[in-house]
């Protein structure tokens, strides 16, 4: 008789019952962050309960890979949905303008310690939202319950946003319905409790910073579907939402004059939830990244390119009908900004063509310092073409850029889906027409006013690795 031999090893997974599963420890890529509070994802796999003695996530801000012996937090919270796995880990007392590294972790009863890879976050500075109430002969109840409603909301919008130059002012106005707010944050309170709360504020405060009351939330197919209804385009809001629904299909809707969800429209919509409200003031700090200016001015500075301050970046124009993707954005000996044509071989050689790129977490603006002369890209409104190349203080403003990320893929020899994007290099300024890094149609770089559509590729820039050049 033949016998068929089972191999050892398999055999005494058999007999055990051991899973096969490795053990790994993911951090969640997004995380979602305010001044002092962060919340990130952590999800494990391959581990049996019963060997596990705390499950947590680890920061630091002082070196990139975070271990149990820096802040740590075992603290969780239930939001989003709960049947894609996973955990949701709050993060307190952090810094303002402070960045960090973070990662999940697991350790076991034996003391053995698993790690997730590290994530960089950035904690925004704390936002200035003041506030003025006028109680036009309201009774004392109405007075402290609309007060107390408006200092709670303020809160959270400094907390969760970096707004400054905001000044909204609440008016108490029996005659009023329900309440209502113009752009710039003027608001009419009603006699109804129902919405003398919190949830009712942050809703006025809404379109405080736009929602239904500025062009771009309410007339701009580049960011809003439909012109006016439907789904809001931007990756900020949209990457927040799936991250704090714990679902890849959330997207923010909205109509003319309001947005869902964490819209709070309306009192029965109100809940009086903690996260209710801060997912609420998280989406407004984003729609203001996106494109949506909270004050006035332009949009919201934000970290939108992840950079390492000591790694070499090389700058080629988006734009596929000219020379955009041939040539880079050099340094001459004469100190003058080129885009020159050249193989990426050649390229990679030169470092006139590399660019050092570090963002400042307290203006939450970029700077581009050449590789070979130490320059600084800066931009002149007494210049011919504004930008230009120049050895500056530290201390200058010129060489601090706006960049903002496109919404879809860069094309590519031809391919629509290359995971590449292009950015915006925006000379701040207070107002929707900023002068914008372009490359013109004889190749040279010039200013032109910022233009948010998808086809205004001559005006973003492709920001390459070594890697992702060759």
């Amino acid at each position: 008789m033949k016998y068929k031999r089972i191999p050892l090893l398999a055999t005494s997974f058999l007999i055990m019952g051991l899973s096969l599963t490795a053990q790994t420890v993911t951090t969640h890529p997004f995380i979602a962050r305010g001044a002092t509070t962060a919340f990130a994802r952590t999800n494990i796999a391959g581990f049996e309960p019963s060997t596990i003695k705390e499950r947590g996530i680890c920061w630091s801000n002082e070196h990139k890979q975070p271990t149990i012996k820096d802040p740590h937090t075992t603290q969780t919270i239930s939001q989003g949905k709960t049947s894609e796995g996973g955990v949701m880990h709050r993060i307190n007392n952090l810094n303002p303008a402070t960045i960090y590294h973070m990662r999940g972790y697991v350790l076991l009863q034996d003391s053995t310690i698993y790690y997730g890879d590290a994530v960089k976050v950035i904690t925004i500075p704390q936002g200035d939202i003041k506030w003025t109430y006028n109680n036009n002969n309201g009774s004392t109840e109405v007075e402290s319950r609309i007060k107390a409603a408006i200092i709670d909301a303020v809160n959270y919008l400094n907390e969760y946003t970096s707004i400054t130059g905001f000044h909204t002012t609440v008016n108490y106005s029996p005659g009023t319905p329900t309440a209502d707010c113009s752009y710039g944050g003027w608001i009419r309170m009603g006699a109804n409790p129902s919405f003398q709360r919190t949830g009712t504020i942050l809703h006025e405060l809404q379109h405080g910073i736009g929602v239904g009351q500025h062009w771009v939330w309410c007339n701009n197919a580049h960011l809003r579907a439909n012109t006016s209804r439907g789904i809001w385009l931007g990756d900020r809001v949209t990457e927040l939402l799936q991250f704090w629904d714990n679902d890849e299909n959330s997207a923010l809707q909205g109509d003319r004059m309001h947005m869902w969800p964490y819209g709070i429209n309306g009192a029965h919509e109100d809940t009086g939830s903690e996260l209710l409200y801060i997912g609420s003031s998280l989406i407004i700090q984003a729609l203001g990244e996106d494109g949506l200016p909270p004050t006035g001015g332009f949009c919201t500075p934000a970290y939108c390119f992840n950079q390492e301050d000591d790694i070499k970046y090389y700058i080629k124009n988006e734009d596929s009908s000219g020379k955009g993707h041939s040539t880079y954005l050099k340094i001459q000996k004469n100190n003058q900004l080129v885009m020159s044509e050249m193989s990426t071989k050649k390229a990679l050689k030169d470092d006139r063509c590399a660019w050092y790129i570090t963002f400042n977490p307290h203006t939450r603006y970029y700077q581009f310092k050449n590789a070979a002369t130490g320059d600084y890209l800066t931009f002149s409104n007494e210049e011919d073409y504004g930008f230009k190349s120049t050895n500056q203080a530290n201390g200058s403003s010129n060489k601090d850029f706006h960049l903002m990320r496109s919404r879809i893929d860069a094309n590519i020899e031809g391919s629509q889906e290359t995971g590449i994007r292009g950015y915006w290099i925006i000379h701040p300024e207070a107002n929707m027409k900023p002068a914008c890094m372009n490359i013109g149609e004889d190749g040279q770089i010039n200013a032109i006013p910022f233009n948010m559509s998808n086809e205004s590729t001559t005006q973003r820039w492709l920001i390459l690795t070594t890697d992702e050049l060759k």
